[in-house]
Order: structure tokens, then C-alpha cells, then sequence
């Protein structure tokens, strides 16, 4: 079974985005609605393809057409009229296939423990129930 929870976090390259030119030529302005709308993206696995919509997601800055001009060039249209960023979307796929392998690696050594049986780490031996007992303590036990 596959987790529906969108993962929280999303690396982020520090190196990657500073040597971009498109972040390179960006205004500070424009860096933070670009990484705000990376955030929102993230989150929402893209963002929809209305400037009004994109606006009030970074406050309604005075300036919107003019960085959104700018902040628009790391972002395409993809089906269903959704925008995202093409570098966000490689990233969520290999976390995603990371997440994954680190499952079925985890399911293989499961089975490679308990043999298939799934119930065998619910069950207790009679020996456990007997060391659990001899180490119990009462509540009135003053020793």
C-alpha cells in the first residue's frame, strides 16, 4: 500500500538555486515570491494557472506583473492547466521512488524474518508472558 501523505520537505539546493541565471538576475522581490510559489507548489503538488490566484498566494505585491514577467520563466503549464516548476517535479519523484525502495526493502526484510508471517511479532511466547510476570511489581509492593 503506497502512503497517501504528501511529503513536508523538499531539498533544497542552495548552490543550484543562487548559480541560477534566472534567480541570479532575480530582484530580492522576486526571489521571494519565486520561492514562496515553490512552497506552495510543493505543498499542493502545483499551482493553478491564474496570475490572480498566484498574487494573492505572495500577499498581492504592488509590482505583481512586472515580477511575475520575471518569476514565470522557472514555471510551465502542464495538463489540466496546473504550473509547476520542472526542477520541484524531479525532486518529488525521487523522493517518491526513494520512499519506495526504502518500503519494499523494509517489506523484504520483514518476510525474510518473520517468514509471511505477519502475526508472528503480534503473538507472544508463553515464556514472554511468564518474564513479563516475574519482573511485574504491585502497587502496594514497599520492597
Amino acid at each position: 500500500m503506497e502512503s497517501k501523505l504528501k511529503p513536508p520537505a523538499f531539498q533544497f539546493y542552495a548552490g543550484d538555486f543562487l548559480s541560477d541565471l534566472r534567480v541570479t538576475i532575480m530582484s530580492m522581490e522576486e526571489r521571494g515570491v519565486y520561492i514562496t510559489l515553490l512552497a506552495y507548489s510543493w505543498l499542493e503538488d502545483g499551482l493553478p494557472d491564474d496570475e490572480s490566484v498566484l498574487a494573492q498566494l505572495c500577499n498581492n505585491p504592488k509590482n505583481w506583473d512586472r515580477i511575475w514577467e520575471r518569476v514565470k520563466e522557472c514555471f510551465t503549464i502542464k495538463e489540466g492547466n496546473v504550473i509547476n516548476n520542472r526542477r520541484l517535479v524531479r525532486e518529488r519523484a525521487k523522493l517518491m521512488n526513494y520512499k519506495k525502495s526504502m518500503s519494499d526493502a523494509g517489506k523484504k526484510g520483514a518476510k525474510t524474518r518473520w517468514g509471511g508471517n505477519s502475526q508472528a511479532i503480534a503473538k507472544l511466547s508463553k515464556n514472554d508472558g511468564l518474564a513479563m510476570n516475574n519482573n511485574a511489581v504491585s502497587i502496594g509492593d514497599n520492597s
